[in-house]
């Protein structure tokens, strides 16, 4: 309620001001009468009652600061107040909103990255609910063969084997937890893929076979036609196919029929089903995939496919999936070791003994997942080094502009605290018309930002068609970090020119009257425009 009455007081101020400066009238009156009883003529009585009271606008200031709102209602007189004297100055003005603005934006863009690295979320569907399985065991796997290294960060040290591919009986004993889970999806490298039907021949290397519950288990859908079903992942199932937006442009050139358009690959027909949604192309960082076929076409892609390599000693897919409401991945993970133990102990040819202690970890998607940082953050580190070391140059740039115009204002300042204004008071209203340069540097340092990271990507780029494992977002954390860095500059560019103003020297500045301030105008007549 306390709020509402601020506002509302500062919204009837002017009435409150009037109703003021009558009840001071009041008193003032009052008092004079005490001196003209005792005495004195009016002119005198008048006099001695200004003293009593110490001045007028010195009473007025301080019985306004007891009143609740004086803050906000003082912001608001401030703000006004440093908009009419930035209005005065166009040049300055201009400049350094335009500096700050430079400064600013190159650091928003740099954070927007960072940003981007640090606290990317997967491109899924509720993606908190999305865990990867790793396998750990004191000793290597014995007959079995592993592909898909590429999927998480795999460590096989002397006795410390861990790593995210498994058997495609696995997948199965995974997928049939659905106390568990409530979807289970797998994905692996296709490989070199020949594409022809659409034009010359192409050589797809970006391609990704799937199972079939892939799309509905991370809540990925098409923007055209339809994803891959569980029904689409079988031997007896028509031949089917998926492309990225970014594939259907460059290859298909956005044909409006090219959904329903069958293409060959490697010489097998297969019918594109869907178009993914613009910006999707692959849930790992750094992915491009083009295309994406379910496991099972694998035997008809391949002509040296062996039944070999669908069986538990083939490791080659990695295993994503969604916990089930209230299930949490301790207890998950607990299920799994249990029956990894089981089902590689267990087999015609054991892949693990009980010494070799194997077991299941399921941790966050997002964690777990491979991604480059180390190579990625320090260039964004160097950079954002750089570009910090600017906006103090500009900052320091701005401060001696400020310096100069507040060194021509000195007269103004003299006037102001001989009429009774607190020194307090002169200071927060430069640190305002600081502020509000660098609100306004910042506000424009936003679209700047949009612009520089762009940019920025291609010096963080080592080859031309490298893809970078990230994207700028501008969220909430870079507008916080924006208005964090917008206030942080009008602090240090802001505060001497504040401070500056305590040491006015009333007398000489009053003495030396507009000579002084044309003096002072002369020195920094290019900052004061």
């Amino acid at each position: 309620m306390s709020m509402f009455k601020s506002i509302r007081r500062l919204l009837v101020r002017r009435q409150s001001d009037a109703d003021l400066c009558e009840e001071l009238a009041f008193h003032i009156q009052a008092e004079v009468q005490k001196n003209l009883a005792l005495g004195m003529s009016h002119e005198e009585a008048r006099r001695q009652a200004l003293i009593a009271f110490g001045g007028i606008q010195q009473t007025r200031e301080s019985l306004r600061e007891v009143h609740r709102g004086r803050f906000l209602e003082s912001l608001v007189q401030d703000s006004r107040y440093a908009w009419r004297m930035l209005r005065k100055t166009p040049v300055f003005t201009t400049i350094a909103v335009l500096t700050l603005a430079i400064g600013i934006g190159m650091n928003t863009a740099i954070f927007s990255l960072i940003d981007g690295v640090l606290f990317r979320a997967l491109p899924v569907h509720k993606p908190e609910e999305v865990v990867l399985l790793k396998w750990h065991a004191r000793k290597r796997p014995q007959n079995m063969s592993q592909r898909g290294y590429g999927y998480c960060e795999s460590n096989f040290a002397e006795t410390d084997y861990r790593s995210c591919s498994f058997s495609l009986p696995w997948l199965r004993e995974a997928s049939a937890q659905t106390n568990l889970f409530s979807g289970v999806a797998a994905m692996a490298n296709a490989g070199r893929i020949n594409l022809s039907g659409n034009g010359p021949a192409t050589i797809v290397n970006t391609a990704q076979q799937v199972s079939g519950d892939f799309f509905p288990t991370l809540g990925l859908t098409a923007a055209q036609g339809r994803t891959l079903l569980p029904a689409d992942d079988n031997v007896n199932a028509a031949s089917v196919m998926v492309i990225s937006h970014g594939y259907w442009q460059s290859a298909f050139g956005g044909a409006a029929d090219t959904v329903g358009k069958t293409v060959r690959l490697n010489g097998v027909p297969f019918t594109i089903v869907g178009v993914m949604a613009h910006g999707f192309s692959g849930i790992t960082a750094g992915d491009q995939v083009d295309l994406w076929i379910p496991l099972s076409s694998e035997a008809r892609l391949k002509p040296d496919w062996n039944p070999k390599d669908d069986s538990y000693g083939s490791w080659k897919v990695a295993i994503l999936a969604r916990l089930k409401s209230g299930v949490q991945s301790h207890k998950a993970q607990a299920v799994l070791t249990g029956m990894f133990r089981a089902h590689t102990f267990h087999t015609p040819k054991p892949l693990f003994q009980e010494a070799d202690d194997p077991g299941i970890d399921v941790i966050s998607a997002r964690d777990g997942l491979y991604f480059p940082r180390p190579q990625v953050m320090n260039p964004l580190y160097i950079v954002m080094t750089a570009v910090g070391l600017v906006l103090l140059i500009a900052c320091a740039n701005i401060g001696g502009l400020l310096l100069t115009r507040s060194a021509a204002r000195s007269r103004e300042f003299a006037v102001r605290l001989t009429l009774g204004a607190k020194r307090s008071r002169i200071v927060g209203q430069l640190l305002v018309e600081s502020l509000l340069l660098s609100l306004t540097g910042g506000t424009l340092g936003l679209l700047i930002g949009r612009w520089g990271s762009r940019a920025i990507l291609l010096l963080v780029k080592t080859e031309p068609s490298e893809l970078l494992p990230f994207r700028a977002s501008f969220d909430w954390r870079v507008l916080a970090f924006t208005f964090a860095v917008s206030l942080i500059a009008a602090i240090l560019f802001g505060l001497a020119p504040a401070l500056r103003s305590f040491r006015v020297d009333l007398t000489p500045a009053l003495r030396s009257g507009s000579a002084a301030s044309a003096g002072a105008s002369k020195q920094g007549r290019w900052f004061s425009l």
